[in-house]
């Protein structure tokens, strides 16, 4: 965010929003907000993610799963008080884990885990957009019990992909080739 305040993000699964709280100066949070994160359907809210690009404008953008094999996305203005309005793409059964990673210059990657059929998406983000739009690039088949995903970058600057199954007691770890891709 752009006011260097710690802000809360919290998914509400009963009224499918996601609250931001917005942190002051003295870590209070006197300031919320909240966004829906459904399409006609109403579909709820699941995992939270958030994220950011790196090319100056500082835009948050918000990424969360649901039980019907969708996420949302929402892209903010970069001060935590307003987004568009909310894009959804399906990325399998069950995605039960989100998160974004920033590759430098402005390009963000959404990363999903789906339980159900055992696979890691990986969709790319469009700065020329707005990252109003994520382009499937890659697909980690793994075993079903996929719980939870982390992604980092490596001395290299390449991307680290770890992700926990619950079922087989593991961690797998994938290392990429820092656009998205193995």
């Amino acid at each position: 965010n752009t006011h260097g305040n710690l802000d809360i993000y919290t998914a509400n699964h009963q009224d499918s929003t996601v609250s931001v709280l917005l942190g002051d100066a003295v870590d209070a949070f006197p300031k919320s907000a909240s966004y829906s994160v459904t399409d006609a359907s109403g579909r709820g809210v699941g995992p939270v993610a958030i994220g950011s690009d790196s090319v100056g404008n500082n835009q948050e953008i918000i990424a969360t799963a649901d039980s019907d094999g969708y996420v949302s996305v929402l892209v903010g203005n970069g001060d935590s008080t307003s987004f568009a309005a909310v894009k959804t793409y399906k990325v399998g059964s069950d995605p039960v884990a989100v998160t974004l990673a920033n590759e430098g210059m402005g390009v963000v990657d959404l990363f999903v885990a789906d339980s159900v059929d055992g696979t890691v998406k990986v969709l790319h983000g469009n700065a020329s957009d707005n990252f109003s739009n994520f382009t499937l690039v890659g697909v980690y088949q793994l075993d079903p019990g996929l719980n939870a995903i982390a992604v980092g970058v490596d001395s290299n600057g390449d991307d680290v992909l770890a992700v926990t199954n619950a079922l087989e007691n593991n961690v797998t770890i994938f290392i990429g080739n820092a656009d998205g891709t193995s």
